[in-house]
């Protein structure tokens, strides 16, 4: 007979009361030294368009796998249920039946290894589960965080016109300015409102290796030009 051990709630209150301090003592410090970001650098790939595909279909496939996982873990779940009743009418059987004794026993074993590889099963398929889910809400994230510092510190947002076409649009100035990008194009830098030099600025975005840089430079470019 299988018995069911019962599981122990653990106390975790004061665990997450001392992280909170620890979060809120760092969060200052986290704030103070993410002013400038390392970001994409799109020179020699074009990794803006290249990443925003990749990320986009790795999300798919997630949410993919994860629809095939939680159907596989409630098919485990129903096998499990119907082992437990086996093996709980096996172990109601009538010991009167001595003839059958042998027979229920070699079944009632067969059923324990069953359930004990249905067990094992769901905890893999569990875990792996939990692995996609966390990549797929980093991949999230991180596409939030990225939108999130352009326009904390550029006032700056990114819009997809059209495959390999972005448009990067400057707010908090006098009027609505930006540029357009066709990462199939050369040059790179096909539009601008206000019209300001793009040959001056298709130059400094093959030589500036850290694109954070250069879209300072093209804010500080508009700002000249609306004065």
């Amino acid at each position: 007979m299988i018995k069911r051990s019962d599981i122990n709630s653990v106390a975790i209150n004061e665990i997450v009361h001392k992280v909170k301090i620890k979060i809120n003592e760092s969060v200052e410090e986290l704030r103070n030294s993410c002013i400038e970001l390392n970001l994409l650098n799109v020179k020699n790939h074009k990794t803006f368009n290249d990443e925003e595909i990749r990320l986009r279909k790795s999300i798919e496939r997630n949410k993919i796998e994860i629809n095939n996982l939680e159907k596989l873990k409630l098919d485990i779940d129903k096998d499990k249920e119907e082992v437990e009743i086996l093996l709980k009418e096996s172990e109601n059987e009538n010991i009167s039946l001595k003839n059958q004794h042998k027979e229920v026993q070699f079944t009632g074993n067969l059923l324990n290894e069953r359930f004990n590889e249905l067990e094992e099963a769901k905890k893999s398929i569990e875990n792996k589960l939990n692995c996609v889910s966390n990549n797929f809400n980093e991949s999230l994230h991180y596409q939030k965080v990225l939108a999130d510092k352009y326009k904390k510190y550029l006032g700056l947002t990114i819009y997809k016109i059209k495959e390999n076409t972005l448009k990067f649009s400057f707010q908090h100035l006098k009027m609505p300015c930006y540029i357009i990008m066709s990462f199939v194009n050369d040059p790179l830098i096909i539009e601008s409102e206000p019209k300001v030099d793009l040959n001056y600025l298709n130059n400094v975005f093959v030589t500036e290796k850290k694109i954070v840089k250069f879209l300072k430079l093209v804010r500080s470019e508009f700002i000249k030009s609306l004065k």
